[in-house]
C-alpha cells in the first residue's frame, strides 16, 4: 500500500447491481486496489442485508431513544429505492 492511512473524505463508495456496496480508494493503484478492497482483499464488498444485519444488531444492543426514529427513517428511503428499482424494472423488462 502506498500509504499506512487512506484518505477517507476521497473514497467513492459503490452500490453494486447485487446489493453489494464496494469502495475505492482512488489513491492506490489498480492492484493495490483488488488486494485492499476487491473481492478477495482485505476490506471486501459487504452486502446491504449483511450490513444492515449488522446495524440492527449493534442498534438492539447499544439503543438510543432516537434509534427507533432514524430506523423508521431508513426503512421509508429504502422502500422508496425499492419503488424506483420496480419501475426501472417495470420500464426495461415489460
Amino acid at each position: 500500500m502506498a500509504s499506512a492511512h487512506i484518505d477517507a473524505s476521497l473514497l467513492t463508495v459503490f452500490l453494486t447491481s447485487t446489493g453489494f456496496i464496494a469502495l475505492c480508494s482512488n489513491q492506490l493503484n489498480e492492484a493495490q486496489e483488488a488486494a485492499t478492497f476487491g473481492s478477495t482483499g482485505a476490506v471486501p464488498p459487504q452486502s446491504m442485508v449483511t450490513l444492515l444485519d449488522d446495524l440492527l444488531t449493534s442498534t438492539q444492543n447499544y439503543s438510543e431513544p432516537s434509534d427507533l426514529q432514524d430506523l423508521t427513517d431508513l426503512r421509508d428511503v429504502l422502500s422508496g429505492g425499492v419503488t424506483k428499482i420496480d419501475a426501472y424494472l417495470a420500464k426495461h423488462n415489460p
